[in-house]
């Protein structure tokens, strides 16, 4: 079976609106990465009060992803987007709780440590699953 033939079949065994679910996650990890690199540089200039809306909008775009793929999880091959989302989570949530009580003092070790190689762990495996439903 080519690949064009696979990914036929694999489509065909979504809805339409499963595969709408599946190109707006795709965009929306996009605009995430967009976030996660700003809310990095403002945190390497020290402008830790100009992140807040942003990793507000960052948590809820996850949880929106998260939300919608949850019930597509089962239809995937193999794939481990629980465990990614939990680590993603847990990274944003470490974030958070740090301006919130120190007001970012270990956001910079944070970012670099935590939620970007998270961010990026998530990405992967996230378009390693989806891509094969995305239709060019």
């Amino acid at each position: 079976m080519t690949k064009k033939e696979r990914i036929e079949n694999m489509t065909k065994i979504m809805t339409e609106d499963e595969m709408v679910v599946i190109n707006n996650t795709i965009e929306l990890m996009k605009t995430m990465e967009e976030g996660i690199d700003y809310v990095n540089k403002k945190f390497n200039e020290l402008k830790v009060e100009e992140t807040i809306n942003m990793l507000i909008d960052l948590t809820e775009a996850f949880t929106t992803i998260e939300g919608a793929v949850s019930p597509l999880i089962v239809k995937f091959e193999e794939n481990e987007i629980e465990s990614k989302n939990e680590e993603l989570k847990s990274a944003l949530e470490i974030l958070l709780k740090d301006l919130e009580q120190t007001n970012g003092k270990k956001a910079i070790d944070i970012m670099k440590l935590h939620l970007i190689p998270k961010f990026d762990a998530w990405k992967e495996e996230m378009t390693r699953v989806l891509k094969p439903y995305i239709v060019s």
